[in-house]
């Protein structure tokens, strides 16, 4: 399936209406789902309050004299590090997925664009700041959107994605009595490709952790145990796919998996 870019888009459609006509009719047959939106690059940033971490991992402890103590059971050693030496006040960020222009082509949600901060369609980019509230909306967001997955429980996002395209096919049946222009030469291997999406077995990786958790020594525990976990889990991916997922989103499933082991039994 081929790609064009948002500029070759505007162009091509522009040929018989106004290009803000355009723009906003793009816009709203991404919201209507009547076409997807692709990117090459994305770059996702999570951002919290200190104390927002520690009340919701440590409860009442939060702010209690074990405080540093529960923070290196809870956390990876880099990102409890961070938290003892931070203010309460501080705002910490955490890088939470990338991908480039050497990846395949992903496609994204629509509410990257309704909380879009900047768009910009002949460049083919688009910022956008997602609170925590909003970027659990379902009607915008899928659940499984990786740049909106992090190890802060209520985190803010700042992301940044480029090289915006659509599916040919599609584009050219908004204008069937023209034709696009096919691509050539040297264009033509530039020109990006819709290949396979990314996904990764996370049912099976979290199988395998239960397989370790059943074994005598069991899952790693004390101070560093998280980090160890998230090294099992991508030890297992390479092992068995030859690739591994984004270090943070092995940890947002790693801290998941922790938080339900963790949580007490109810009588």
């Amino acid at each position: 399936m081929e790609l064009i870019t948002s500029s070759e888009t505007l162009d091509f459609l522009s040929k018989s209406c106004p290009r803000a006509w355009v723009k906003r009719m793009l816009l709203w047959m991404i919201f209507r789902n009547e076409i997807d939106a692709y990117f090459l690059e994305a770059r996702s940033i999570a951002r919290t309050r200190v104390f927002a971490i520690l009340l919701d991992a440590l409860k009442v402890d939060a702010f209690g004299p074990k405080k540093d103590e529960l923070i290196r059971e809870q956390f990876s050693t880099e990102m409890a590090e961070r938290l003892i030496a931070a203010n309460e006040i501080d705002e910490l960020e955490d890088f939470v997925e990338e991908w480039e222009k050497c990846e395949e082509p992903q496609q994204v949600s629509c509410g990257y664009f309704v909380y879009a901060t900047r768009t910009s369609w002949e460049e083919g980019t688009v910022q956008a700041t997602i609170l925590a509230d909003d970027a659990r909306d379902e009607r915008l967001f899928w659940d499984t959107d990786s740049l909106l997955h992090s190890e802060f429980a209520h985190a803010d996002f700042d992301v940044t994605l480029k090289g915006l395209c659509f599916e040919r096919e599609k584009i050219e049946m908004l204008q069937p009595n023209i034709e696009l222009p096919l691509p050539t030469g040297e264009h033509q291997a530039e020109r990006p490709r819709l290949g396979r999406p990314r996904t990764w077995d996370w049912e099976s990786a979290t199988t395998h952790l239960l397989t370790v958790a059943q074994t005598p020594d069991g899952l790693p525990t004390g101070p560093g145990a998280q980090a160890q976990i998230e090294r099992l889990v991508a030890d297992w991916f390479m092992i068995s796919t030859g690739n591994t997922p984004a270090a943070s989103q092995v940890r947002q499933h790693v801290t998941k998996i922790l938080r339900v082991l963790k949580k007490p039994k109810s009588s």
